[in-house]
């Protein structure tokens, strides 16, 4: 009896040691997801003189995939058995991150518009909730861990 509570706890602290490092892990991608996003955007800018809408929507673009790429393979280490699986994955994750950058405009909006808090202030909660939401979506739609 005792050997089988033993078996269950190193079952549960193992199963709790992948979480934690699987939340390590898509904290460190997303830093060097936003580092994509302001280098491409930067470059898009700057050196190749593209208007700043532009230049924003195509630097996203490049971090949307870049982010995808590296939850497939660091994050979540997801594989997929098909082309199908794997365009079926790629679609949910980018609508995935439509839904959750509506959810920043709204939520920064609401909160720097709307109720007049700080717009930094509203940008970095809004941020939170969507770090937050990204790695749910991920975690149980798309990658389905």
């Amino acid at each position: 009896m005792l050997n089988k509570k033993i078996t269950v706890l190193k079952q549960l602290y193992s199963e709790k040691k992948q979480e934690v490092q699987r939340i390590i892990r898509y904290l460190i991608v997303g830093v060097l997801t936003t580092a994509v996003s302001f280098s491409l955007f930067w470059i898009f800018a700057y050196p190749l003189n593209i208007e700043t809408n532009v230049a924003n929507l195509m630097s996203i673009m490049g971090a949307i995939a870049f982010a995808y790429v590296t939850n497939k393979i660091y994050v979540y280490r997801s594989k997929t058995n098909s082309k199908a699986d794997l365009l079926r994955e790629a679609v949910s994750f980018v609508a995935s991150r439509g839904l959750t950058i509506l959810l920043e405009i709204g939520g920064v909006f609401l909160l720097a518009t709307v109720l007049h808090y700080n717009k930094m202030l509203s940008k970095a909660a809004i941020s939170i909730l969507v770090v937050i939401a990204n790695y749910i979506i991920s975690q149980y739609f798309v990658f389905n861990q």
